[in-house]
């Protein structure tokens, strides 16, 4: 589930025309797993199918994951952080990684459509302000926005954040 519909993911139910059957890890499934997380510890990526603040069990997974000695990171849109949720991350994720694929609404709309981009930055500053560690504006890379890279590196820094891509091109 997410609140977004991005042009490029499966979820968004534009682009799979109801054929991308998906739900939620039951928290029971979740928890069968922590065993094996406490045995070895590795770094835990929360994400999966659409926002990862719109799980319904996204507080007792992480609260779960922190207790087997993981380190987490996880991945949003940014626009729907609250607050409470930013200083909930700040103090125990490593890494937040926040979907912006341009340095304005014009850019950003061709993957986020619009009206998101005022609200994912409010979403950085969010947790910027509640102390998260390291926070990654991550840009899908693509034909709009590739010749103003340039400018998501200044909204990087005016946000004080880091700056992270992924490349998308036709394949096959």
């Amino acid at each position: 589930r997410c609140n977004l519909r991005c042009t490029h993911c499966a979820v968004s139910e534009e682009n799979n025309l109801g054929g991308y059957f998906y739900e939620d890890l039951p928290i029971e499934a979740f928890r069968k797993l922590l065993p094996s997380l406490s045995a070895h510890r590795p770094m835990i990526q929360l994400s999966g199918h659409g926002e990862t603040l719109l799980h319904p069990y996204f507080s007792e997974m992480l609260a779960a994951t922190l207790e087997t000695g993981c380190r987490v990171k996880f991945q949003t849109n940014g626009t729907i952080m609250t607050e409470a949720q930013a200083r909930l991350i700040a103090g125990c994720v490593d890494v937040v990684h926040v979907s912006l694929d341009g340095p304005n609404e014009e850019l950003n709309s061709v993957i986020r459509g619009h009206g998101n981009f005022n609200s994912a930055v409010e979403g950085v500053r969010k947790l910027k302000a509640a102390g998260v560690k390291k926070i990654l504006l991550v840009t899908n890379i693509n034909s709009a926005n590739i010749g103003r890279l340039h400018e998501m590196r200044v909204l990087r820094d005016e946000l004080g954040v880091e700056l992270g891509n992924n490349i998308f091109a036709a394949v096959g």
